[in-house]
């Protein structure tokens, strides 16, 4: 009796395994779009294993230009719709370029590829 619980039990463990990763092929994802001030994109479900659609209209954002969308964990590539897939939910970030001109203190601030990271150029 102990062979067959073990037999059953292993059955058991192997089939769950199998199912559970059919399931998870099946699971839908939520890709977000966090403008950062700009305007509102409408998020997208995503089967896991396929890929997000950019946006078809950017957002837009006064005096600022949009680069592009980006993830959190590389905010120095942009995100290449083309060939990334979704494997979970996933948060995407605008990029702008906003160019301030300080005549008084004669810099200019150009924002980076971080929200809070700044440089600072001298007009010439």
């Amino acid at each position: 009796m102990n062979k067959h619980f073990l037999l059953i039990t292993l059955l058991t463990a192997f089939f769950a395994i199998i199912f559970t990763s059919c399931n998870k092929a099946n699971d839908e994802c939520v890709v977000t779009f966090d403008t950062n001030g700009g305007s509102n994109i409408i998020s997208q479900t995503v089967t896991a294993g396929e890929k997000a659609t950019e946006p078809l209209i950017a957002p837009t954002k006064e005096g600022s230009t949009f680069v592009g969308w980006f993830s959190y964990d590389n905010v120095f590539v942009k995100w290449d719709f083309t060939n990334e897939v979704i494997t979970s939910n996933l948060t995407l970030y605008a990029k702008w370029i906003t160019i301030v001109i300080d005549d008084s203190e004669n810099k200019r601030t150009i924002p980076l590829m971080k929200r809070d990271d700044y440089a600072m150029f001298e007009k010439t």
